[in-house]
């Protein structure tokens, strides 16, 4: 094979290993804030729930 080649496969390899990376700890921050967010509104009472 040429080896440009090579050099293109490496490239496409450790920029999408670099771009999946960040998108996954983008959505960790995400899933990590909702979760903080739950926690701070504390547990809802059934009597919330029901319209008057």
């Amino acid at each position: 094979m040429d080896p440009r080649t090579f050099g293109i496969i490496e490239m496409v390899l450790i920029f999408g290993g670099v771009l999946v990376f960040g998108f996954w700890q983008l959505y960790s921050l995400k899933r990590y804030k909702d979760k903080e967010r739950r926690a701070e509104e504390g547990p809802r009472q059934a009597s919330d729930d029901r319209p008057d």
